[in-house]
């Protein structure tokens, strides 16, 4: 999955668009799956006339649930897609160019949920819950959301931080009420672990030195 600028009116730094490209079903021009790994044909899977800033996808684990992809944006929203199924399913057997595989896999994407202007400001970090329905996004406005992908609950906002929130993180492997998300960004630099079910800050960590644009849990 992939972020570039309008092709047609490129702005220097604006990203507009994101693109899906399947690599596992990329096919050569001979008509051999797989013949050219490295091959990457992208379509086009959401455009927008604000720039997007952040893109998280929360692969399939089963086959009763698709991969699932949440964009975020300067227009204070997100929007959730879902690939159900795959190419496979359409194109069958026969030997296909890469391009078609990926157009195929387009056809099978669909819109699930928009969350319309849940921040202040643009939203520059996103996360997948594992096991749950969950987002977690962060903003310039200060604060972590957390988005019920299918409900569409929306929570009143975490809040602590005292600049851009540029990096989420769900702690892996959460079960029950037990979600642990982290956070960072600008301001004060501090990172936070946040206990989702109270809706508080359990622990605020020693600050950088800069603006923090990454988190990983190490279980």
């Amino acid at each position: 999955l992939a972020a570039a600028q309008n092709p047609v009116n490129p702005v220097p730094g604006r990203v507009r668009q994101v693109t899906f490209s399947d690599s596992n079903n990329s096919s050569s021009s001979s008509g051999h799956p797989n013949a050219n790994p490295r091959e990457l044909q992208p379509c086009l899977l959401y455009q927008t006339s604000c720039p997007l800033r952040c893109v998280s996808v929360l692969h399939s684990d089963s086959a009763s649930r698709p991969l699932q992809v949440a964009v975020g944006s300067n227009s204070k929203s997100l929007h959730t897609f879902s690939l159900r199924g795959s190419s496979s399913e359409l194109l069958g057997s026969k030997a296909v160019s890469a391009g078609e595989a990926v157009k195929a896999c387009c056809h099978l994407l669909q819109s699930d949920r928009d969350f319309l202007n849940i921040h202040k400001g643009s939203v520059y970090a996103l996360d997948w819950q594992r096991d749950r329905q969950l987002l977690v996004s962060g903003s310039n406005d200060k604060l972590l959301k957390i988005c019920h992908a299918d409900s569409g609950v929306v929570s009143s906002g975490l809040k602590g931080h005292n600049g851009t929130i540029r990096a989420v993180r769900f702690r892996g492997g959460e079960e029950g009420d037990g979600a642990v998300v982290a956070s960072a960004g600008a301001g004060d630099c501090m990172p936070r672990l946040w206990d989702v079910a109270a809706g508080s800050c359990v622990s605020v960590l020693q600050a950088h030195p800069d603006a923090v644009h990454g988190l990983f849990w190490m279980d």
